[in-house]
């Protein structure tokens, strides 16, 4: 879910990482609300990801 930035602090780093990079750079963001970066790499939620870079 992308939450308004006056919703702040409950918006993530993925609503934001756009702004850092160049435009033909896509982010998909893929967060759950309350989930931190140990959690997504516990539920190794980040194997998707992987498998698509991979497949490039």
């Amino acid at each position: 879910m992308t939450r308004e930035a006056g919703k702040a602090p409950m918006t993530g780093w993925g609503q934001v990482l756009h702004f850092f990079l160049t435009p033909e750079i896509e982010v998909v963001n893929c967060a759950r609300a309350g989930a931190s970066a140990r959690t997504f790499h516990e539920r190794a939620a980040h194997h998707w990801w992987l498998r698509l870079y991979r497949s490039m």
